[in-house]
């Protein structure tokens, strides 16, 4: 069956689904998430074991003493091959860069952006609110 990417919308059946889970409400972004859920129970892997047949390692996971089933929300997307390695090679690309450090800025003013609280420039308290004045104490 012929599915279009959701980045950039080739037609196709060979088809990839992003799953990404943060904690944070990702609908946020200017991105087509589609929402979905999985009942389980969470398993951290604990090594490998060596499958010789495919000449490949598997993950092996820590099995959970009697753990309950809880359901896992997850943000997707179905995409291309070509896009999935672009996305791909921007997760490796942010975990290798330099995190930005954001400085006090003196205004008092906290904003909210992707999850994070950091306090506010002038420049951008005057972007967000242009008819409101900062008044200082």
């Amino acid at each position: 069956m012929s599915e279009q990417c959701q980045r950039c919308g080739e037609e196709g059946e060979d088809r990839r689904t992003l799953w990404m889970a943060c904690l944070y409400e990702m609908r946020e972004l200017p991105v087509p998430f589609k929402l979905s859920a999985i009942k389980g129970v969470y398993q951290e892997q604990v090594g490998t074991k060596r499958l010789e047949t495919l000449d490949t390692d598997v993950p092996v996971f820590e099995t959970m003493p009697e753990e309950e089933e809880q359901q896992y929300r997850f943000y997707n997307l179905r995409v291309c091959k070509s896009c999935r390695a672009e996305w791909m090679q921007a997760i490796a690309n942010w975990f290798k860069a330099q995190p930005v450090k954001r400085h006090p800025t003196g205004t008092g003013v906290y904003g909210r952006k992707h999850g994070a609280v950091y306090e506010m420039s002038e420049e951008e308290i005057k972007e967000r609110w242009p008819d409101v004045e900062l008044v200082r104490k």
